[in-house]
């Protein structure tokens, strides 16, 4: 018909040819022919149709501001603050620190989700608790920080679960 030549059209043309066809099925619609695939007439239907649905005539650039008390909260905690300054060349300063912070990431906050801040505290609860008292000390040369007075050197083995099974506590039980 065409000699081997496609058919071009307008956008107009597409809108309507998509609008038209977003009322036949998949079925009906490659049975129509050659003219146009579903698969094109979708994606006709999502540039020239959907668009006009997509609000992005009314959307600016960038974020959207934030309300003004958390803007007043910022500045607020911004001027109650004191930074604090430390000596230039010093990169062990905060090291026992920043290892404290790698450990609790990795072995605690690394695995759950918290569901809030109630379930927060109690994560680092009972992951200080096992920090303090059942994991052995490599600078105590593996004895732990503060050893609990019921277990004995010989006695039938036990174990203590923190946070859901995260965190196991081998150990030997007084007689």
């Amino acid at each position: 018909m065409l000699g081997g030549k496609r058919l071009r059209f307008t956008d107009e043309q597409r809108r309507r040819l998509a609008l038209k066809a977003k009322a036949l099925s998949v079925c009906t619609l490659k049975d129509l022919g050659p003219l146009v695939t579903p698969d094109t007439l979708c994606r006709w239907f999502r540039k020239y149709v959907g668009a006009k649905y997509d609000s992005s005539g009314l959307r600016r650039p960038g974020r959207p501001p934030k309300p003004q008390y958390i803007r007043d909260l910022v500045v607020r905690l911004a001027t109650g603050a004191k930074p604090v300054r430390l000596p230039r060349r010093s990169p062990n300063l905060n090291a026992f620190i920043e290892r404290f912070i790698r450990s609790i990431k990795e072995e605690c906050l690394g695995r759950v989700i918290p569901l809030g801040e109630a379930h927060l505290r109690e994560l680092i609860h009972e992951y200080m608790a096992h920090y303090h008292a059942e994991r052995p000390h490599q600078g105590l040369g593996g004895a732990f920080v503060r050893p609990a007075d019921d277990h004995a050197a010989d006695g039938p083995l036990a174990r203590r679960e923190r946070l859901g099974g995260l965190l196991n506590y081998y150990y030997r039980e007084a007689a």
